[in-house]
Formats: structure tokens, sequence, C-alpha cells
């Protein structure tokens, strides 16, 4: 279940489009979007948020794969850049 977010929260994934967000290598977008989720596959490059962000509380929901295979990226291995400079 999940908890819905603060009343002051900017939500910037509503779970079925990516309005809030700006594509490295736009398509359509929906190569990003599935399920309730947002998920990178291979080839469709960075993305990133139209709205700048300083001093902030980030909360984030994720999930690793449910079968770990291959290497680098292909382990679930994706982070956030914070400020563009700083990966969690």
């Amino acid at each position: 279940m999940t908890t819905p977010p603060p009343s002051d929260a900017v939500v910037i994934f509503n779970g079925t489009d990516l309005s809030g967000w700006k594509l490295d290598k736009p398509k359509d977008g929906k190569e990003w979007v599935g399920d309730g989720s947002m998920e990178r596959v291979p080839g469709s490059g960075y993305i990133k948020t139209k709205e700048q962000f300083g001093d902030c509380q980030l909360r984030i929901e994720w999930a690793a794969p449910a079968e770990v295979r291959g290497d680098g990226q292909g382990r679930g291995n994706s982070g956030v850049f914070l400020m563009g400079r700083t990966e969690i």
C-alpha cells in the first residue's frame, strides 16, 4: 500500500504520464511509463524534472527487479541525480 504524499508536496510523477519531465531523447514518452511506474528502457536517454529544485525533501518509491541478472544497469542499478551532480 502506498502512503499518500504530504499536502504540500510537489508531485513530479503521477503514475500515468511524464508531464512534469523532460526527456533527453524524446519519443512519445510511453517507453518510460507502464503499470503506474516509471521505468527506463535501453536507449531512451536521461530524464529530468521540468521544474528545478534546491533545498528539498525527496520521497522516492523504488523497486529492484524481481530477478537480478546481468551487469550494471541490468541489475536494477539506477539512481537519482540531485541538481545534476550527486547520484543517490
